[in-house]
């Protein structure tokens, strides 16, 4: 429980660092609250993996692993089919 607690005291600190040195732009908030978000959570339920019941674990894992995939999609492929579609209009 202690290095959970150290691990978020420090990644909520890296993201402190991280956003004082970025400028004001709405895109690049918004990609870092997605950021954020998707890998707290992930962090989350990735704890469930130490479950000695091997459903529980297996769910843990498996919903990170999908976390992760879906920070991906919006960060990268949301963007590019937007610009798809509004080149076609």
């Amino acid at each position: 429980m202690l290095y959970t607690v150290f691990g978020y005291l420090i990644f909520v600190a890296l993201i402190v660092l991280v956003a004082k040195s970025l400028d004001r732009n709405p895109w690049i908030w918004g990609g870092l609250a997605v950021l954020t978000t998707s890998i707290t959570i992930s962090l989350g339920f990735s704890i469930l993996f130490l479950s000695s019941f091997i459903p529980t674990a297996i769910f843990g894992i498996f919903t990170s692993i999908a976390m992760i995939f879906a920070m991906i999609g919006v960060l990268l492929v949301l963007p590019s089919l937007l610009i798809l579609v509004k080149n076609d209009n």
